[in-house]
């Protein structure tokens, strides 16, 4: 006889929406759907996973000192856990959670329930200062430009398997460009964005952090990592364009850039 699956704790990705700490006498038992790793500029590793109460998921910032948990196979996807401690930050379109203590409850071979990723509208209201506070935030972007400014592409391997076999191949309708400009650029700057940026921190002064400092920084958002690729194709396809000379970026490319960061609903 199947066992029957184990029981999430419902509400509770609304709860860390609304920066409810499960100290304050809730316990957060949730199933894990994705676990992802990732490297800093400056080679320390770093985790994200994607939590489910059954009903909602979200994505979570994974502490330093819970590293082993997911490095021994102790957490992987669709184990559930249960949630001891987090740190919430409020941002201007969300939230971001830090895990720092948690407990393996189990293993299960699927995804529990239908979790979808909650609506903007879920999330409290910021106080006038606070919204003030976030909103001000930007992300610097020079760095990202003086990486691609000199950029030497080299085609994937498929991109130029293609273009050999594929005689009649005809430009992008929206670059103009044969193959496609994010066909040329795009893998280069996700990959660099994915392991330079994505779960890193930005502080007041649009400077991009490795750690969290609360009250001084907060999680860099969709829109400021799709900000940096617009930046980085920029740079790449055009070089240095000096003040006030900008070119529109194609449809394809921001198609591309909008798929892997989106607007969260």
């Amino acid at each position: 006889m199947m066992a029957s699956p184990p029981t999430l704790s419902a509400g509770c990705v609304e709860a860390l929406l609304q920066c409810r700490n499960p100290d304050d006498g809730i316990s957060y038992v949730v199933q894990v759907l994705q676990v992802n790793q990732g490297v800093t500029s400056k080679g320390a590793k770093k985790y994200t996973v994607t939590i489910s109460d059954g009903e909602h998921c979200l994505d979570c910032t994974v502490a330093p000192q819970k590293f082993l948990m997911v490095e021994d196979g102790i957490v992987t996807k669709f184990s559930v856990i249960k949630i001891i401690n987090v740190v919430c930050n409020e941002l201007k379109d969300g939230v971001m959670v830090l895990l720092l203590d948690m407990i393996f409850l189990s293993s299960h071979d699927d995804v529990i329930g239908e979790p979808t990723y909650v609506k903007k509208n879920t999330k409290r209201q910021l106080s006038p200062s606070n919204t003030a506070h976030s909103s001000s935030k930007s992300v610097r972007s020079g760095n990202i430009r003086n990486a691609f400014r000199n950029f030497q592409h080299e085609p994937e391997e498929d991109s130029k398997r293609i273009n050999i076999d594929n005689e009649s191949s005809v430009p992008c309708e929206n670059c103009n460009n044969t193959p496609c400009d994010w066909t040329n650029y795009g893998p280069s700057i996700i990959s660099h964005i994915n392991e330079e940026y994505a779960g890193r921190f930005v502080d007041d002064d649009g400077n991009v952090m490795d750690e969290f400092e609360e009250g001084r920084c907060d999680v860099i958002t969709n829109k400021q990592l799709r900000f940096l690729c617009y930046s980085a194709y920029s740079s790449a396809k055009h070089g240095y364009l000096g003040k006030k000379k900008r070119f529109p970026i194609p449809y394809c490319v921001e198609c591309g850039i909008r798929l892997h960061f989106p607007e969260k609903k």
